[in-house]
């Protein structure tokens, strides 16, 4: 299974934000890592068919997308705030032609917020909900615009779990290179809207850099860029709080917020 995006211009308000980006997105995770204003919201809103690009394509397999094959949360939440989970999950389930909503809820083990009013909900619990609005009737992708983005930790390793369990093209957005080295099958770094790297995290080189602190303890290391899910989870499992996962390459080829 393979998303193309070819020649793809994208933009509004008389700017144009990406010119000419062309990609490939295949199963699995890819992270599209950017700095503020890189162009990775806009690519999303057009993939996902919100925005209408100025000119090129988007297809899936060779073909133009249609109607429920992408499954997408965004910044935006599209929940109301004065009905109940259960009747919002059930109002997409409607709009999607959706029979997987049973499944849905047991998956992600939401239950017991259905009879919850989505306003009394937390930034976390919402997220939850909106993950399982993007799954209703199994799209073939599945787009996350920093998904994780204003959640605590407990919420964001949630997000992040779940999102390793999803089958088929899975597109994720994030400004933070901790995050992308954890998730990414594949690796996309945009910058003013061009792709300045696509491949592999083993890939890029550089050094890698793991900080962690324990209480007062705090350790700094060194190592290869397979080495750090196996790191990362040795000092997770002795009570660190990792605070950091940088690479030398990402550092370079963000540097700082495009305009």
């Amino acid at each position: 299974m393979k998303l193309s995006v070819n020649d793809l211009v994208v933009g509004y308000g008389g700017r144009v934000i990406i010119n000419g980006l062309t990609t490939e997105f295949n199963e699995g995770r890819t992270v599209v890592l950017g700095p503020n204003g890189s162009g990775k919201t806009t690519l999303l809103r057009a993939i996902a068919g919100v925005i209408k690009p100025i000119r090129g394509s988007i297809t899936l397999d060779g073909r133009p997308l249609r109607r429920g094959d992408v499954g997408y949360v965004s910044h935006a939440s599209g929940l109301d705030p004065n009905m109940t989970v259960i009747e919002n999950l059930e109002f997409y389930a409607e709009v999607k032609n959706a029979n997987n909503l049973d499944e849905v809820i047991d998956r992600l083990g939401i239950k017991d917020l259905l009879n919850n009013k989505v306003g009394s909900l937390s930034n976390g619990q919402r997220r939850i909900v909106e993950v399982a609005i993007a799954m209703l009737g199994n799209p073939r992708v599945y787009i996350f615009d920093e998904p994780t983005d204003g959640l605590d930790v407990n919420f964001a390793g949630r997000v992040k779990e779940i999102v390793k369990q999803l089958r088929g093209v899975v597109i994720y957005t994030t400004h933070i290179p901790s995050e992308a080295l954890e998730l990414a099958d594949d690796l996309v770094i945009l910058r003013k809207g061009k792709v300045v790297f696509h491949g592999s995290v083993s890939e890029l080189g550089g050094s890698m850099r793991v900080v962690a602190k324990r209480g007062r303890e705090t350790r700094v290391i060194e190592v290869g860029v397979n080495e750090v899910p196996g790191i990362v989870d040795k000092l997770r499992s002795e009570g660190f709080n990792v605070l950091e996962v940088r690479n030398s390459a990402i550092d370079e080829l963000l540097g700082g917020d495009d305009d």
